[in-house]
């Protein structure tokens, strides 16, 4: 097989290109602590996976960075603090 015989090559980039599970863990793991609470990788992957699930199907058509700002809010909800003010630098995420 050679590459010249394909006119277009596509893959997924999620834990190919970009390790978000990392970049989540990364920004929220500091602002937990911050705020007065601790969890482990696990805990910050299943509760953004269990809000941001419900979110997208209720809001299909949510700009991703609206989506993101209500995701925060809703993880800051299930561990017991208050959202990072420092998350809401996009005027969309302000709402």
């Amino acid at each position: 097989m050679r590459l010249s015989n394909f006119s277009a090559l596509t893959f997924d980039c999620y834990g190919t290109l970009i390790d978000w599970e990392t970049g989540i863990c990364e920004a929220v793991q500091p602002w937990l602590e911050r705020a007065g609470a601790s969890a482990t990788r696990d805990q910050v992957l299943a509760a953004f996976a269990g809000v941001k699930a419900p979110q997208q199907k209720a809001t299909p058509d949510m700009p991703y960075p609206e989506l993101l700002a209500r995701v925060h809010i809703k993880i800051a909800e299930n561990f017991g603090v208050g959202p990072d003010a420092g998350a809401f630098s996009r005027p969309a995420a302000r709402n």
